[in-house]
């Protein structure tokens, strides 16, 4: 549920791509430091649930990172090397 509101939060920074371990950093500064550690697997499979869920939450290889994408579009390969190629650089 957190993950989820904060990756909806950013649409407006980040057009719906959040990278994964943003993500996490910023579900650990909420949950404070006495907190469980949440895993980047688990943030994926929570992520992945939703995905079946509707609302178009779903994770995305990009280059070498991975991405929570968290709007209802179809993010093709074209997208994919174009985010791939800015990173590079």
């Amino acid at each position: 549920k957190v993950s989820r509101g904060y990756a909806m939060q950013t649409r407006d920074q980040n057009g719906g791509l959040i990278d994964i371990l943003e993500l996490g950093a910023r579900l650990a500064a909420k949950r404070g430091r006495h907190a469980s550690k949440v895993s980047r697997d688990d943030m994926q499979r929570a992520i992945e649930k939703l995905g079946i869920l509707g609302g178009g939450f779903k994770i995305v290889p990009v280059g070498a990172r991975v991405m929570v994408v968290s709007v209802p579009y179809e993010l093709n390969t074209d997208h994919a090397t174009v985010l791939a190629q800015a990173e590079s650089r």
